[in-house]
């Protein structure tokens, strides 16, 4: 592995889940934002000693996690169900690829029917129908006075009960729910030349991106500090709005495309 890399993505259930790590090589890009709707993983492993069985992953949302960092200090970057396998031959290399799909089961199965009395009873009731997701940090929304009756998908019923200003997002099989303003945490980690930054920052509309070696302390909904020598006046705290972290255990790709938006003012909804 290069340069330290070293990773760990498990699937399956129990005493039947299969986890692979180096030498294995590996190559993988999972994207993430903060707009309602399935993250995604995708992923390829090279000549494993037991590749899965189509019948392995075509079960109801094969559970899949993957972790990454260096020389064995691991952390979670993506979990989800897996949604699609296969392996094929490219040349002398048996290459499995994997689609990995987080929150998509909530998303697509999620159904609420119920009458709630007031807003933060509807955003407690609605993430309740969530198949296997967990409460994340969930912001405070204006009550409503009058009995409410919700039926539907849950997620799109839950985008009509939020803020406008709010959003509803699954991250790594947790849901929340943030304002513009609100993070997931208080932790910013410090991206400078010294821990990684690859690029010069550029703002768009608002939004600024930049590119990172990868840092798992990045999170999506979360805070970022940036100091750039080439930017200065892009420096500043950050909410991350999107996340693409992408890496090759025996190339040269190993980072994160950030982008967020200003957030002086943020809070952590408690």
């Amino acid at each position: 592995m290069r340069f330290y890399r070293d990773y760990r993505f498990t699937f399956g259930q129990g005493s039947t889940a299969k986890v692979v790590r180096p030498p294995i090589s590996c190559v993988f890009s999972a994207t993430k934002s903060i707009k309602s709707e399935a993250n995604e993983l995708s992923i390829r492993l090279f000549n494993l000693n037991d590749p899965p069985f189509k019948s392995e992953t075509d079960k109801s949302y094969t559970p899949a996690k993957l972790e990454v960092g260096y020389q064995g200090g691991l952390s979670l970057i993506f979990q989800g169900n897996v949604t699609r396998s296969r392996t094929s031959r490219s040349g002398a290399d048996f290459i499995t690829e994997m689609t990995v799909l987080d929150g998509g089961r909530a998303l697509l199965q999620g159904f609420v029917s119920a009458t709630v009395k007031g807003k933060s009873q509807a955003v407690d009731t609605l993430l309740g129908t969530l198949p296997g997701i967990t409460k994340g940090a969930i912001a405070a929304t204006p009550d409503i006075i009058r009995p409410r009756v919700m039926v539907g998908n849950t997620a799109q019923v839950l985008q009509s009960v939020i803020s406008q200003d709010q959003r509803f997002f699954i991250d790594n099989e947790t849901a929340f729910v943030l304002g513009t303003y609100d993070v997931r945490e208080g932790y910013a980690p410090l991206v400078n030349a010294d821990t990684g930054l690859l690029t010069t920052p550029e703002i768009d509309g608002g939004e600024v991106t930049f590119s990172t070696i990868i840092n798992p302390s990045i999170k999506l909904g979360g805070l970022v500090k940036l100091e750039s020598t080439m930017a200065p006046a892009l420096n500043d705290i950050y909410k991350v709005t999107a996340l693409t972290t992408s890496g090759d255990t025996d190339g040269d790709d190993w980072n994160q495309l950030v982008v967020c938006i200003k957030a002086p003012n943020y809070e952590v909804p408690r």
